[in-house]
């Protein structure tokens, strides 16, 4: 990746799947935007994917999330983990 990007840690929830990834971004674009623009898929990098119950399906260097499926998408820093 050039200079001119940022890459940004994401969490992505679908129907399904809570996707970990990072999502290049060009340095000053907002995720929103980034989302917005996007055609079909967005491209994520370092990803690791699990079922919304918890069990691992897979850890891959690529993966291309159909927009379409995307129900939420946020940076992962500003998520915080539920408490027992």
């Amino acid at each position: 990746m050039s200079d001119m990007t940022d890459k940004q840690a994401v969490l992505v929830f679908t129907r399904q799947f809570k996707i970990e990834g990072s999502l290049y971004l060009l340095e000053g674009v907002r995720l929103t935007d980034c989302i917005n623009e996007a055609k079909e898929f967005i491209a994520l990098t370092d990803v690791e994917v699990t079922r919304q119950t918890g069990e691992h399906i897979l850890t891959s260097s690529f993966l291309n999330v159909n927009k379409k499926d995307i129900e939420i998408i946020m940076p992962k820093n500003l998520a915080s983990q539920a408490k027992d």
